[in-house]
């Protein structure tokens, strides 16, 4: 028996088989973790973009390129429910506003740029309120929490907005599984979200300019 090591009682065969083991586990750890890095949503790639120093004209152009990769943009009418004296559109659970803007209101389809942050009993899970850009979004895509969809299609850019979303608005009764970077949200979770409605571009000359549209390109 060859020693190795130093180890008495782990011959060559032995470690031959260990480092077979080992590999098999480290391939399969790159399996996994490439899966999941697949399965990372828009606002993590767009994140990762972000890092790359790319502006915000190359943002819009990945943004608008996500309809021809993911196939065709499907968006879903709904109602928007009575709207209150003051023009204020109402929601089926609390909102509180923050700052009232006086820009316009997005119509289901627009792609609008909005910023957010989401707390759980108190604790802060996701936030993109300091972001160097927006988190894009086509209103009514059904890409965000349904609490959110509906909050922003009855806002005009420069609101912000404090959500209350109770479960059926939110991850419901099945909650959210942790995954990289972002924590498990238990079953039956209300929580609560402010949201800032920044940029409509979908009305902007810029994104039809980059979806080549029939406006001149100018630099």
């Amino acid at each position: 028996m060859f020693i190795l090591g130093g180890k008495p009682g782990i011959s060559i065969g032995q470690e031959d088989a260990r480092c077979q083991v080992s590999g098999f586990r480290e391939r399969k750890r790159s399996l996994v973790v490439g899966r999941r890095a697949r399965a990372l949503s828009l606002r993590w790639r767009a994140r990762l973009h972000v890092s790359l120093s790319l502006n915000r004209r190359q943002v819009l152009q990945l943004v608008a390129a996500q309809a021809l990769f993911w196939g065709t943009f499907v968006v879903r009418q709904s109602s928007l429910g009575a709207v209150e004296a003051n023009g204020t559109a109402t929601l089926p659970f609390p909102v509180q506003e923050l700052q009232k803007g006086t820009g316009p209101t997005p119509q289901v389809g627009d792609l609008v740029g909005i910023r957010f942050r989401g707390t759980y009993n108190g604790r802060v899970f996701d936030d993109i309120m300091k972001s160097p850009v927006p988190y894009y979004m086509r209103v009514g895509s059904g890409s965000l929490l349904k609490g959110i969809e509906e909050a922003v299609k009855r806002m005009h850019v420069g609101d912000y907005w404090r959500l209350e979303l109770p479960p059926a608005y939110a991850f419901g009764n099945k909650g959210r599984r942790a995954s990289p970077g972002t924590p498990a949200i238990p079953p039956n979770a209300t929580l609560v979200y402010e949201i800032r409605l920044d940029e409509l571009p979908g009305r902007e000359q810029e994104l039809l300019e980059v979806t080549g549209g029939d406006l001149r390109e100018t630099d």
